[in-house]
């Protein structure tokens, strides 16, 4: 007997509610937002009245999905916890500056810095930063020229090369 062959299931952890019906659950909860909890439950009975054939499909598309819960319960948390307190505005989002890398030789430098020392006893990343700086003290005075045409000033430059130098001593320690 040969075993029938079925396609792997998506198995959806999360079920969302269609766009329209997010609209509805928004504008009843943003309705309601600043009313107690007796008089939000009912005017949400009224609201469940008026909207029943909204909330038909849409409950029959989620079970379609294989939603299981009760999802007119689902609807009443999204609307009462969630879209209630959901800002309508858009978050204004700030522009990253470019990303300025560290000159590879830099790197090279502190790879082979770090593979040196770090046998050594009592060596630290701390202890072993500042013993870099001042093996490396003119590479370092060219990088910090180059960074500065690039448009960092002096503290975001040195924490730039502290913490790329830790980062290295992390990546070669685990390695």
């Amino acid at each position: 007997m040969t075993a029938l062959i079925q396609p792997p299931v998506n198995n959806i952890y999360r079920f969302k509610f269609t766009p329209d019906i997010v609209d509805y659950l928004c504008c009843f909860a943003k309705k309601h937002q600043y009313v107690d909890r007796i008089t939000y439950k009912e005017a949400w009975a009224e609201w469940l009245i008026e909207n029943e054939e909204v909330i038909e499909l849409e409950s029959n598309r989620l079970q379609m999905l294989g939603y299981d819960g009760d999802v007119k319960d689902k609807m009443f948390k999204a609307a009462r916890y969630y879209f209630r307190k959901k800002s309508s505005e858009k978050p204004n989002h700030q522009t990253r500056k470019n990303y300025v890398t560290i000159d590879h030789n830099i790197l090279n430098l502190m790879d082979v810095h770090i593979e040196r020392n770090m046998k050594v006893n009592g060596y630290s990343p701390a202890n072993g930063y500042s013993d870099f700086c001042n093996f490396n003290i003119n590479f370092l005075e060219e990088e910090v020229n180059r960074l500065l045409a690039n448009g960092l000033n002096k503290t975001e430059i040195s924490d730039k090369i502290k913490k790329t130098y830790k980062n290295r001593y992390f990546i070669i320690s685990r390695s």
